[in-house]
């Protein structure tokens, strides 16, 4: 996307879980969220049939964090091996986050064995064509 959400400039209330008190600059909807996680589908799909990408929970990636490859001009999103790397991606932000931690581009990190109610993780299968 090109915008900071796969929908758009602003994020509201339909379309993610957040903490509105800390919006992004581009915000003018504000509207009262959820102090906790919220069900799976709470949330409208992306164009990739994606629910919940922003907000609700951080979700961990297969990638290994490595802050010079983000830093990389020319990489989007860098494949770090996560066997060779002391901390894992986080992306989406979570119920916690401010609306700015929620936007496409975020990405977090922490070590894999840390256990909080602001993580989660996505199941996705990847689906080979030859």
């Amino acid at each position: 996307t090109l915008t900071p959400f796969w929908f758009g400039d602003e994020l509201i209330h339909v379309h993610g879980n957040c903490k509105w008190d800390e919006p992004y600059p581009y915000i003018t909807s504000m509207t009262s969220a959820y102090p906790k996680t919220m069900e799976v589908g709470s949330y409208e799909a992306n164009d990739f049939g994606l629910f919940d990408t922003h907000g609700n929970v951080w979700e961990w990636c297969l990638d290994g964090w490595d802050r010079e490859a983000y830093r990389k001009e020319g990489r989007t999103d860098p494949f770090v091996d996560y066997l060779n790397s002391s901390s894992r991606v986080a992306r989406g932000g979570s119920w916690a986050s401010g609306s700015r931690n929620c936007r496409s581009s975020i990405r977090y990190y922490d070590a894999p064995e840390s256990r909080a109610n602001i993580f989660g993780f996505r199941i996705v299968l990847l689906l080979w064509t030859d």
